[in-house]
């Protein structure tokens, strides 16, 4: 995806491509985010909110501002991150950018999750529910119906969890989003780990395995490696345990995923 939109970038000419070429440097960066590489990443998107500093353009600033608050967010800067998704939704809202409002108000939730305030997590991933359900976006609707279960795992209402991941497993296989079906049953595999049922969840992290391997979806690998070393931990398999952990933890520290890390470190303290 990186290099087709890099070809796309070269192909622009004229100042008049300031714009696309804007928007091609925020999802370049937001690719390296995705793959860990933060440096790169910020790196393409300083770049594109330089040129749409230049250009005026509130909506492209306030789409750079919500990605570069995403990159504090995986290192764990979450006051820094706030700040800025606060700052990025009241200007798409100036804007009339109702897509980025939904998605600041659902990173805002992320930001309350982390911080153990989930009900107010909760209030958040309303607000942006509606909001894109009104646009009729359902990719969106099928990542934050998987960020809301594992709001309602945290509260231990497993039902409400089970119900909501299902909704967002459907709507995944309607868009053909792979890689979010993979968190959601990461979530529900940690969700079946929580209620002491590790062989169901084991069976839920293999499969998991066999279809993120061919991928090279690192983000999922390394929740699930985390998640194998648990089970194998709580099933005796205290040297099988350890290596999963010890994989779980050097890719978590790989792609600055900070709360992953933290993570796998207390499990690891457990083992």
């Amino acid at each position: 995806a990186r290099r087709r939109y890099e070809s796309a970038l070269y192909l622009l000419r004229s100042d008049t491509d300031a714009e696309e070429a804007s928007m091609i440097l925020r999802r370049i960066g937001r690719l390296y985010l995705d793959d860990g590489d933060l440096e790169a990443g910020l790196d393409c998107v300083t770049a594109a909110l330089a040129v749409a500093e230049l250009r005026g353009d509130s909506a492209a600033v306030a789409n750079a501002k919500n990605i570069i608050a995403i990159s504090h967010w995986q290192r764990g800067q979450l006051d820094q991150a706030e700040a800025l998704y606060v700052e990025a939704g009241s200007m798409a809202q100036l804007a009339g950018d109702a897509r980025l409002v939904a998605m600041v108000e659902q990173n805002l939730g992320v930001i309350a999750s982390m911080r153990g305030d989930v009900p107010r997590a909760l209030r958040h991933y309303r607000t942006s529910l509606a909001g894109y359900r009104a646009l009729g976006l359902d990719h969106y609707v099928a990542n934050l119906l998987n960020d809301i279960g594992l709001a309602y795992a945290d509260l231990t209402r497993w039902d409400d969890a089970e119900n909501t991941y299902r909704e967002a497993l459907a709507l995944c296989e309607v868009c053909g989003d792979a890689s979010t079906a993979l968190m959601v049953e990461v979530n529900r595999a940690a969700m079946r780990i929580a209620r002491g049922d590790y062989v169901d969840a084991q069976v839920v992290c293999e499969r998991v395995l066999q279809e993120a391997r061919p991928l090279n979806d690192v983000r999922v690998l390394s929740e699930v490696y985390k998640h194998c070393g648990v089970i194998a931990r709580e099933l005796g398999r205290t040297e099988e345990a350890e290596e999963y952990l010890r994989v779980a933890f050097e890719s978590a520290l790989r792609r600055e995923d900070l709360l992953l890390a933290a993570e796998v470190a207390r499990e690891q303290a457990e083992l």
